[in-house]
């Protein structure tokens, strides 16, 4: 015989279900209910949404939803390898589905992660020079950041998203256990900014950088790395398009660093390798795990674009560079025609 309390609890937590899903506590997974009035802004790339999430089954913990948008198609097939990536340093993906969204009256494809992400390392991902010693960066942000990129490459997914405001303290102060959010909600590399891309996509759409591979979350995270290590931001006001003029001038290396930074030994062998301009050139995976292990590699030498010997001149302005040329005749063709 049923337990009358038993059958009274478990008819008060349905009715509270069905009260919730048309109010701003939805049900979700039968384990969860997602607070939209409590929204959590630093775990979200705009123009995605975070919220809050009460543990409602047998989970227990804190977890935050993250609402997808039908135009930045979500990650939905590789959700199943990244769940199967158990890594301290990558935040945990507990559910996942569509869920019905009564502040939009919508229904919209939702992530439920763990929320022990802390805080971000920073708010913005221009203007960094944090100035970080080059062995507490090797230490609180390489190794755990490549411990995620090689769990993710055993099981061949890209994690696309890989910066400072998507880098989280843990609630750790000290930042001494680093945590990389969100890679699902968006398409690959598309919330990343144009900065932390080389020059061969960065003058691309945000959704049209074309294939994720490994080696562009590599380069991704030289930037990042050269942001924490440098003491004066060099392309600080720079438009992006002036941002890829440096770099097809200068490379990308010499781009991140004023003459205030000068670095040498093994995060000298890591910039070099990481933030090489020439996809043929940089680091793979295996081989920025082989230098973690200690084996010394020594990156090719960055190899400068040659400079036009005479200048072409287009809008009254001279060109030195194809690269430079091309990108300014994409948005002045009718000088381009000329």
């Amino acid at each position: 015989m049923a337990d009358p309390k038993t059958e009274e609890t478990a008819k008060d937590k349905d009715k509270a279900q069905k009260k919730g899903a048309s109010g701003s506590h939805v049900p979700f997974d039968r384990n969860f209910q997602i607070d939209f009035t409590k929204e959590i802004e630093d775990y979200a790339p705009d123009p995605l949404k975070a919220y809050e999430v009460i543990p409602t089954g047998n989970q227990t913990g804190s977890f935050y939803a993250l609402i997808c948008e039908p135009h930045l198609t979500p990650r939905v097939h590789a959700a199943q390898a990244y769940s199967g990536v158990a890594n301290p340093a990558s935040n945990r993906l507990v559910s996942a589905g569509v869920v019905a969204v009564p502040i939009l009256r919508q229904q919209r494809y939702c992530f439920i992660y763990e929320n022990n992400l802390g805080r971000p390392i920073c708010n913005s991902n221009y203007g960094i020079a944090l100035g970080w010693k080059p062995d507490r960066v090797l230490e609180k942000v390489v190794a755990p950041v490549m411990s995620v990129l090689k769990d993710f490459h055993n099981v061949d997914l890209v994690h696309g998203a890989i910066c400072p405001t998507n880098m989280f303290n843990g609630g750790k102060e000290d930042f001494s256990s680093i945590i990389v959010g969100d890679c699902l909600s968006v398409p690959a590399f598309s919330r990343q900014p144009a900065i932390f891309e080389s020059p061969d996509r960065m003058m691309a759409t945000a959704t049209g950088r074309g294939e994720a591979t490994p080696q562009y979350d590599l380069y991704s995270l030289g930037v990042t790395l050269a942001m924490m290590l440098r003491s004066i931001d060099p392309l600080e006001g720079l438009t992006d398009d002036q941002i890829y003029t440096r770099k097809i001038q200068n490379g990308t290396y010499a781009s991140m660093f004023s003459n205030a930074d000068r670095f040498s030994g093994a995060i000298l062998e890591l910039l070099r390798g990481l933030m090489q301009d020439d996809p043929a050139s940089r680091w793979t995976v295996d081989e920025a795990l082989a230098w973690m292990d200690g084996r010394r590699l020594s990156p090719k030498q960055p190899t400068k674009i040659r400079k036009a010997g005479r200048a072409l001149s287009m809008a009254e302005h001279e060109y030195n560079y194809p690269q430079t040329l091309v990108r300014d005749m994409f948005k002045t063709q009718s000088d381009a025609i000329k």
